[in-house]
């Protein structure tokens, strides 16, 4: 690897793989390209028995405007670890809810993408090998 701004050095890269940690937010960041509010909504639905929640109890709950938590819900829901739901108001109308997939959906999706990696990057290494 060639260091130029955004790319690592071949020593950066291979201090980043070593001290990479076993923590799941990390992992989350890194494979699906969270920010850390993305990460911390992730976790708060998680932490729930029904793993969901709206945009207001979410914001209210992390203290966070409205704005920030949706494009956070948006973004799980872009890299498919959630999905949106209308439900009926409370007085009329309706509003989405937001519910994280099964865990065992999300690891096995995170598992494809490290296989997925490992592929290309096997590839790429016999191609300049």
């Amino acid at each position: 690897m060639v260091s130029s701004g955004d790319e690592m050095n071949v020593d950066e890269f291979c201090a980043f793989v070593r001290e990479l940690k076993s923590d799941r937010g990390y992992i989350l960041a890194c494979l699906l390209d969270l920010s850390p509010v993305d990460v911390q909504v992730f976790e708060y639905l998680d932490s729930k028995q029904d793993r969901s929640g709206d945009v207001q109890e979410v914001a209210e709950a992390l203290g966070r405007d409205r704005s920030t938590v949706q494009r956070a819900l948006q973004k799980l829901v872009s890299v498919e670890v959630a999905q949106r739901i209308k439900v009926p108001g409370r007085t009329r109308g309706y509003k989405y809810v937001y519910k994280l997939l099964p865990i065992g959906i999300i690891r096995e999706k995170l598992i494809d993408i490290v296989q997925k990696w490992n592929t290309s990057l096997l590839k790429a290494i016999d191609e300049v090998m």
